[in-house]
């Protein structure tokens, strides 16, 4: 009984920690640039998802900020930042996640500081975040499903959606449905397998829970960015199921 309620406490803070990856995704961000480069998002100039090239990302926008290689994508992001004399700041960014062999792109996200993402959609899950700091979950909830309605491709939407669902115990098969969505759309996101595998193991589903769970815990490596909190809770969680197996 005690080993069961140390892993469900760990479920509840794996929930919380990657809900909250937008926010360490800022502060990467902000640790990384120090001088930023000139970069205004262009909302006339849609990047289509399997279909827009890197090299058209570019002739658009100009060279990226930066550029890293992680698995089979090259991980390209614009940035700004500007600090104002009042301490506070204004800050953009665009990542995109292009196929190293095609350099055609498979993933892509803006966010800025002032909650606006590429679309109606992603504007909806910032502001979801948002809301669940100040503990507004069931707005937070609101925002989600109107985001998964606008656009149901947008999986990290569906991805914090599937998280509420579970991690408040709403709904966890219907959880379990928005973080195979999630899952589907991207499945080289590692918090999207986590997500799908923290769903599995509150449904008491190890099985299917240690499959989803050890698809993360080979995606982390090469994904960016990656939060070593996020990562390390999941593979806690991963070989607690492997653990128990050998007991048995």
């Amino acid at each position: 009984m005690k080993k069961t309620l140390i892993l469900l406490l760990l479920v509840g803070f794996i929930s919380v920690s990657i809900y909250g990856m937008w926010w360490f995704i800022r502060i990467i961000d902000l640790e990384y640039n120090q001088e930023g480069r000139d970069f205004s998002f262009k909302s006339e100039y849609k990047v289509i998802v399997n279909q827009t090239t890197k090299k058209q990302v570019i002739d658009i926008y100009g060279s990226p900020y930066s550029s890293t290689t992680k698995g089979k994508y090259q991980i390209v992001q614009y940035y700004i930042r500007k600090d104002f004399d009042d301490g506070s700041s204004e800050w953009k960014s665009m990542v995109l996640y292009t196929d190293i062999s095609t350099g055609v792109v498979k993933d892509y996200f803006y966010h800025d500081s002032k909650l606006t993402g590429q679309d109606a959609a992603e504007s909806l899950y910032l502001q979801s975040i948002a809301l669940v700091e100040k503990g507004k979950n069931q707005d937070a909830i609101k925002a989600l499903e109107k985001a998964a309605l606008v656009n149901p491709n947008n999986h990290r939407a569906l991805n914090a959606l599937a998280l509420q669902y579970i991690d408040l115990g709403i709904d966890i098969d219907q959880g379990i449905q928005y973080a195979q969505k999630a899952v589907e759309i991207f499945p080289d996101s590692p918090d999207n397998n986590c997500t799908l595998g923290t769903g599995y193991f509150k449904k008491g589903n190890l099985k299917m829970s240690e499959k989803y769970l050890d698809n993360a815990s080979q995606l982390f490596p090469n994904y960016f960015p990656v939060d070593e909190e996020i990562q390390n809770n999941c593979l806690t969680l991963l070989n607690s199921i492997k653990k128990g197996k050998t007991i048995k």
